[in-house]
């Protein structure tokens, strides 16, 4: 369950695909401001894009003790599981599982 986001009556839509898809679908629907739930490992990464240069993600993750965190995408391709996408004006979260 999110901490950020409220997520009740949100329509969900659950994709699968592999990596260079993720990557694809982010190039071009993935904005800046929107909020976004990312699963690596054992990590869990949420929050709002504070900006994004190519697979390059700032985090606003709304929490004191964690603040702004950074990753890429190439980074964390091997442990990827699931990336979660909630576009800032809509009301629909999209999960996409990773293959």
């Amino acid at each position: 369950m999110s901490y950020g986001m409220d997520i009740e009556g949100m329509e969900i839509i659950e994709r699968t695909m592999d990596y260079d898809e993720l990557v694809d679908y982010a190039e071009e629907y993935v904005d800046e401001g929107d909020y976004v739930e990312v699963y690596f490992g054992r990590a869990h990464v949420e929050g709002t894009i504070e900006s994004i240069t190519a697979t390059h993600y700032r985090i606003d993750t709304h929490h004191d003790s964690m603040g702004l965190l950074e990753f890429d995408l190439r980074d964390v391709e091997e442990d990827l599981l699931e990336f979660v996408h909630v576009p800032e004006s809509e009301t629909k979260r999209i999960v996409i599982s990773i293959l």
